[in-house]
């Protein structure tokens, strides 16, 4: 089991890059959403798909969402 991230009191961690990264803003897999969000894999897959999440590639294929592109399109915020 890995070691808790050093966390800040405003909900902050320091990512592999020591550059500080809001929980809600780090780049996460449609899978590693999908288990913190509570929302089901393809119901997060289908949304990217559709346009309704905003997605990240960097440099392959394999794409990106973040909890607060979540948040946001479920409260329809932009």
């Amino acid at each position: 089991m890995k070691a808790p991230m050093p966390m800040d009191a405003d909900h902050t961690t320091l990512d592999a890059s020591n550059s500080l990264v809001h929980k809600l803003d780090k780049l996460r897999t449609f899978r590693e959403a999908a288990e913190l969000s509570g929302l089901k894999y393809h119901v997060i897959q289908r949304a990217a798909k559709k346009g309704l999440l905003k997605t990240y590639s960097l440099g392959s294929s394999k794409k990106f969402v973040t909890l607060r592109g979540i948040y946001s399109a479920a409260t329809n915020e932009s």
